[in-house]
């Protein structure tokens, strides 16, 4: 099988319509009560393989990010 240069898939939005935390667990994490939707929007991510780490961030929000091609 071959496996394309590039993955890209999308990661829809979550919104929190309700979140309670119910109390803590014996193993330190909570317990939690919620109810999600999501959205037709969200971030696209690609996955390239490379020699080196790099992480590129695009969008009307990049600038504040520090990291803008």
């Amino acid at each position: 099988m071959v496996m394309p240069d590039t993955l890209t898939d999308l990661a829809p939005a979550k919104i929190n319509l309700t979140l309670r935390v119910l109390g803590q667990r014996a193993d330190g994490y909570h317990r939690l009560d919620s109810l999600v939707g999501f959205a037709e929007i969200g971030d696209r991510l690609s996955v390239a393989a490379s020699e080196s780490l790099s992480l590129t961030i695009t969008g009307p929000f990049a600038s504040a990010t520090g990291n803008t091609p």
